[in-house]
């Protein structure tokens, strides 16, 4: 079995780089590199939780899916169906 095949969505993922010799903003931070690629991909909700006992309060996990070898960090960004991950 092929798990590529469940992959059902497509979403553009945009990748962000911060390299130390790059230009400089205002505040002497160095200027982010945005790449984008389409990617087929998966979202699944893992978990939700709600407190409204003195506050309202709402977490919500997710696990998201992309074929293999596909590079990521903490920084980027996956856009699909109008919402972004």
């Amino acid at each position: 079995m092929n798990p590529a095949r469940l992959l059902t969505l497509t979403g553009t993922l945009t990748h962000i780089t911060l390299d130390g010799d790059a230009d400089r903003d205002d505040y002497n931070n160095p200027v982010s590199t945005e790449t984008t690629a389409t990617v087929k991909c998966w979202i699944e909700q893992a978990s939700a939780s709600e407190n409204t006992v003195d506050t309202q309060f709402q977490a919500e996990d997710y696990r998201i899916f992309l074929p293999a070898g596909t590079v990521v960090s903490g920084a980027d960004r996956l856009a699909v169906a109008g919402q972004t991950y």
